[in-house]
C-alpha cells in the first residue's frame, strides 16, 4: 500500500508546474485562508488558500520570484501570473496554493481564517464560517489558543453606505507598479453594462464571487472576487484614461477574445477583459483600499444568490459553505428576500 500521495500542481497556462510528496498520514492537509493585506494585494483576491508542504520538486526557470517582505518569498508563473508557492524564512516552511493542485477536496482540511485584523470587516470570513459542518476558526492574526473552538476574531456588523459622489476608490497591487482609481457610477451606466452585472444601488458597482476553473488557476485561489465598473469610470494614477496594459502589467490571453492582466513584478491579478464588451472590465477586488474594509461595501453591491461558474467547482463542501454564508449574510443585512440580489 502506498504511504505517500503525489500532489501535482500547475498554473493556468501550464508552463509552470511541479510535484510534491505528502505522507498519507498527513492528509487532509491543514489549509488556512490568509486575509492579510499583502496576500490580498499580491493575489487580487479577498484571501488566499495555503497549506504547508515539504520542499517541492520544482524548476524555477518559468517562475518570477517576489519578496513580499523580509520573511516571505512568493513564486508565480511569469507567463500567466498564477501564484503557486510561498516560502517563509522564519520557520523554514514552504506553502502551496491549494487551489492549483489537481485533486479531490479530501486532500484539504479548511480550518482557519488568519489575519482578519487588517480587513476591518472580516473579508470573506463572514461568508465562510463553516465547511462540511466544521466551524472555521477566525483569528485576528494567527492562532493564539489552539484549543479555542472559534478563534479570537469577532465578526463586525457593517452597514457601509456610499460616500460623496466625487469620491474615488484607490486600487493597487502590492508593489504599487499597478495603481488606478475608480469613480462612483454616474449617469446611466446600465447602457454599458449587462443587466446581470448592474447594481440596483446606483451609487455602487456590482460584484460577485467567481469559482470558475480559469480564475481559480489564474489567481491561485479557489474563490475569486470581481467588481464590474465601466472603463470610463477608471483613471490611472497619472490621471490618464484606463487602458489594458500600463505600469508593470503583463497580459495573458487565456482564450479567444479574453485577456487577463497581472503585475509582472508582484503577480497580482488585476483585470479580466472581454473583447465583446469593451465598455466594461472585471477588476480584482483584492486590489481595493476601501474605507469600509476588504469587502468594500461602501463601493460594491455583492451578489448573494449565486456564484459565477459554479458548474466548475471542485471543492463542493467549501463552496456549499460559501453559498450558505452569503445567504445568511444577506438576510442579516437587509432582511428576508435580500439573498436574491
Amino acid at each position: 500500500m502506498a504511504t505517500e500521495t503525489i500532489l501535482e500542481a500547475h498554473c493556468l497556462c501550464k508552463v509552470s508546474k511541479f510535484c510534491v510528496s505528502v505522507s498519507n498520514e498527513s492528509l487532509p492537509l491543514p489549509t488556512h485562508l490568509c486575509h492579510c493585506s499583502i496576500c490580498r494585494h499580491t493575489h487580487g483576491t479577498l484571501c488566499v488558500f495555503h497549506a504547508p508542504i515539504q520542499p517541492p520538486t520544482v524548476s524555477l526557470t518559468s517562475f518570477t520570484v517576489y519578496a513580499s517582505s523580509e520573511n516571505v518569498t512568493r513564486y508565480f508563473c511569469s507567463t500567466c501570473g498564477t501564484h503557486m508557492l510561498d516560502y517563509a524564512k522564519s520557520d523554514d516552511q514552504w506553502y502551496i496554493a491549494a487551489s492549483v493542485v489537481e485533486g479531490p477536496e479530501a486532500l484539504w482540511k479548511f480550518s482557519d481564517h488568519y489575519n482578519l485584523g487588517g480587513t476591518k470587516d472580516g473579508g470573506l470570513s463572514c461568508w465562510l464560517s463553516e465547511v462540511d459542518g466544521r466551524i472555521m476558526k477566525k483569528w485576528v492574526t494567527s492562532p493564539t489558543n489552539p484549543e479555542s473552538e472559534t478563534g479570537d476574531w469577532e465578526d463586525a456588523v457593517t452597514f457601509a453606505s456610499s460616500g460623496p459622489p466625487d469620491e474615488k476608490l484607490h486600487a493597487y497591487c502590492h508593489c504599487k507598479g499597478v495603481e488606478f482609481y475608480i469613480a462612483r457610477p454616474s449617469g446611466d451606466v446600465s447602457t454599458d453594462l449587462p443587466p446581470t452585472l448592474t447594481s440596483s444601488d446606483k451609487t455602487k458597482w456590482y460584484a460577485s464571487n467567481d469559482v470558475c476553473t480559469s480564475c481559480r488557476l489564474a489567481s491561485g485561489c479557489a474563490i475569486c472576487q470581481w467588481a464590474f465598473p465601466t472603463v470610463s469610470h477608471i483613471t490611472l494614477a497619472d490621471g490618464s484614461p484606463y487602458r489594458r496594459v500600463f505600469g508593470t502589467l503583463k497580459e495573458y490571453h487565456s482564450s479567444p477574445g479574453i485577456s487577463r492582466t497581472f503585475c509582472g513584478r508582484c503577480g497580482a491579478v488585476c483585470a479580466y477583459h472581454v473583447d465583446d464588451r469593451p465598455k466594461m472590465v472585471d477588476i480584482a477586488v483584492g486590489l481595493f483600499d476601501a474605507k469600509s474594509g476588504a469587502r468594500a461595501e461602501d463601493w460594491l453591491e455583492w451578489r448573494t444568490h449565486k456564484l459565477s461558474f459554479e458548474e466548475d467547482v471542485v471543492c463542493k463542501g467549501l463552496v456549499d459553505g460559501l453559498k450558505l454564508g452569503l445567504k445568511d449574510w444577506a438576510r442579516g443585512k437587509d432582511g428576508p428576500g435580500s439573498e436574491s440580489i
